[in-house]
């Protein structure tokens, strides 16, 4: 409900970089569509850790859905860090600056997340066999 709302809030948000003019180009509309598409993949990752703590709530930790919802993670992380590339190549001095940091933040928790990914699977294989064993 929250990121809605934010979402409702983006155009007003953006506005103010109208003023920064780069090349006589009003950079509003970038900033505005950049944002949407932050804000939908952020809603990806809401769903995919809801699935997950729901799954982890009914005591299903080494399933194989867990680790597919930590692969969705860790990929939407790359497609933020794309995004915050594009952002950054709109170039602005300061809040390019900015984006570029946060493609490096997105990519390590992408890193991250997939590493947990192949960490999930093989636990999942593991008590796959430990099953059968019994």
């Amino acid at each position: 409900l929250i990121v809605l709302a934010t979402m409702f809030f983006i155009p007003y948000i953006t506005g103010s970089f109208d003023y920064y003019l780069v090349d006589g180009k009003k950079l509003g509309t970038p900033f505005t569509v950049c944002l949407y598409c932050c804000a939908v993949v952020g809603l990806f990752v809401l769903v995919f850790v809801y699935q997950l703590i729901h799954r982890l709530e009914k005591d299903q930790v080494f399933v194989l859905e867990n680790a597919t919802s930590i692969r969705n993670i860790g990929i939407c992380m790359f497609v933020l860090a794309i995004i915050c590339v594009t952002l950054a190549f709109i170039r602005i001095k300061t809040p390019g600056v900015y984006a570029f940091a946060f493609s490096f933040l997105f990519i390590f928790l992408g890193v991250i997340m997939l590493t947990l990914y192949s960490v999930f699977r093989s636990a999942v294989e593991m008590k796959d066999e430990q099953d059968y064993t019994i």
